[in-house]
């Protein structure tokens, strides 16, 4: 249950901005008494932990303290048993293995999680990662001649291949057996492979349809130990690798797909964040030192916003390769060039992705007709494959609509489409593939190729599919809060007990909080491109805290900025530099 809150008044308004949309989420008071008393955490804790549902006891230290030992067994997923025995007979033959990912970072993780510990069996196993525009999305035909030539004979895809049909066929006509492990969403039919492990499956019963690619890789290697000890391969002088460590780069891939943050992600991500922060690997090391962030103090939103964008933009920019090299280095010095490189081609996505961005919106502003469509479905020649898809991100936040950029070379397009809430994006594209060569994803995410002749009747097809959901287009979604709370309720124990909640992410966000009636004392520009604001903040009501330093991230630039804020949106965190008090980050205010 969420309380509605009425919109700032009109009247009192003297900017542009829409009103400020927001809902409370309810937290019974008995359930907050009950919490306070189980954990001895703060009121305002409780009433976050109430307000998301965690009012059973037992169910809410679990969600305290998440432990791999609770983990579901790896025999619940449908094929495993049977591809970690196919791997296993290839270890033990010797069969030269190739590991086929993906270029984003969730294909890159798994690709380097699944090499790495086979290289821990043996020495016959390779990895190959498409090139985004010279190769395309997935295991193809075209792939199987080469890695025929090089005596390849069994192809495990990872994060990858659920769709890849053909692929298979040919590989079975050139001796060699593919096992797919894929979380994407499988069509009709599966592929016809010697093993197909993908939660989505419809007759898998494990429940685990929320794991990213690195997560189904991290179950298959589990598997593959498990099989490998049965057979008696590990030795007193040969010891089973443990898996624990190997979570980091399950952490990094979860978090950067996006995938949701609850249940058994959460467990693995809040275990490799533990992995990174006691013992991190050369190539993480190196990746966080160009970052600027520390391993010691890493966290969900550093992976995020300052790992992933690297790791992705090898993909994007140049080759994923060059990512899955660096997390496989064996030392910092061997990694600091590479990852000195990623940092380097995430500079030029950037700048890549505003090359592209702006003249969409000047032409959005130029041409109403365009701006009103249910959908944004552009398409240039001269944009990067590798960037549209953060783009059309960019431009779902802003316009509130489904967003599709295609990339055309000549006579084909390769497009990326970003969707809202409500909105499920891979449903869409399913009812328009008549129109598409080739399409793959997720609710809110997916990607295609298309003719160029074919755009156009695309256009009209998904626009009128979108008809029917004109009342959640273009509207702004309201803001929902966790508690109301006052200045005098921030310290450093709210702080991390709030970061006990953590991994945050999707369907577990930082914790929104909402403060009424506060007065502005003070109001500085701040960042090299002005384009931030940092407040001083007191409540007259407040005893305890008499001023707070908060951060507006975007405000710097705003034509009004009031003296008195009716109602704030913020969540907490440490103080940015030096500062070690407690500081807020305000999301909107009104």
């Amino acid at each position: 249950m969420m309380q509605n809150i009425p919109p700032y008044p009109q009247k009192n308004r003297t900017d542009s901005r829409p009103p400020l949309l927001w809902h409370l989420r309810q937290a019974p008071e008995e359930a907050c008494n009950r919490i306070v008393h189980a954990t001895g955490c703060l009121p305002a804790t409780a009433a976050v932990m109430a307000a998301r549902g965690l009012t059973r006891i037992t169910a809410l230290r679990n969600f305290l303290h998440p432990s791999v030992k609770n983990l579901p067994h790896p025999d619940t997923i449908t094929d495993l048993t049977k591809a970690s025995a196919r791997i296993v007979l290839a270890i033990l033959n010797r069969e030269p293995i190739m590991i086929f990912g993906d270029y984003d970072a969730d294909g890159v993780t798994s690709t380097a999680l699944v090499y790495g510990f086979l290289l821990r069996a043996t020495p016959e196993v390779r990895f190959h990662l498409p090139h985004r525009e010279k190769e395309g999305y997935g295991l193809k035909s075209s792939h199987i001649p080469d890695f025929a030539r090089s005596g390849i004979r069994l192809i495990i895809t990872v994060d990858c291949g659920i769709s890849s049909h053909d692929a298979v066929l040919e590989a079975g006509k050139n001796g060699m057996d593919v096992i797919i492990t894929d979380h994407h969403r499988p069509g009709d039919n599966l592929p016809s492979a010697s093993a197909v492990v993908n939660p989505q499956r419809l007759d898998c019963k494990s429940g685990l349809r929320e794991l990213a690619g690195v997560g189904v890789a991290f179950y298959l290697v589990m598997a593959i130990r498990k099989k490998l000890r049965e057979a008696g391969f590990w030795k007193e002088d040969f010891p089973e690798p443990p898996l624990l460590q190997e979570t980091d780069l399950v952490a990094i891939g979860t978090v950067a797909d996006l995938v949701p943050l609850s249940g058994i992600n959460r467990i693995l991500v809040h275990a490799g964040i533990n992995a990174i922060r006691k013992n991190p690997r050369p190539g993480i090391q190196a990746l966080c030192r160009v970052a600027g962030i520390s391993c010691e103090n890493l966290d969900s939103e550093a992976i995020a916003f300052r790992l992933a964008p690297r790791i992705n933009a090898a993909g994007r920019m140049a080759h994923p390769e060059i990512a899955a090299h660096l997390l496989c280095a064996g030392s910092v010095e061997e990694a600091m060039p590479l990852a000195m490189e990623l940092d380097r081609l995430n500079g030029t996505r950037q700048d890549e992705e505003n090359r592209i961005l702006l003249p969409i919106e000047n032409s959005l502003k130029e041409n109403n007709a365009l701006s009103q469509q249910p959908a944004l479905i552009l398409h240039s020649e001269d944009w990067s494959p590798g960037v549209i898809g953060i783009v059309a991100s960019r431009l779902v936040r802003r316009h509130h609509r489904p967003a599709i950029l295609i990339a055309t070379r000549g006579e084909s397009g390769q497009a990326s489409g970003r969707s809202i809430p409500g909105i499920d994006l891979y449903k869409s594209l399913s009812h328009c593939r008549s129109l598409l060569e080739q399409f793959g994803g997720h609710t809110m995410a997916a990607g295609f190729r298309i003719q160029a002749k074919n755009i156009l009747p695309f256009q009209k097809e998904f626009w009128s599919l979108m008809t029917s959901h004109r009342d959640i287009i273009g509207q702004p979604p309201a803001f929902i809060a966790d508690a109301l709370i006052t200045l005098d309720d921030l310290s450093h124990e709210l702080l991390e007990e709030i970061q006990a909640l953590g991994p945050f992410g999707m369907e577990n966000p930082a914790p929104l909080f909402v403060a009424r009636h506060l007065e502005v004392m003070g109001s500085t520009i701040m960042g090299s491109d002005g384009k931030h604001r940092r407040l001083l903040l007191r409540q007259a009501t407040c005893i305890k805290v008499r001023r707070v330093t908060a951060v507006v991230f975007g405000a710097g630039k705003e034509a009004f900025f009031p003296h008195h804020l009716d109602t704030i949106l913020f969540r907490i965190r440490k103080g940015w530099g030096k500062n070690e008090a407690v500081q807020i980050q305000i999301e909107a205010w009104c």
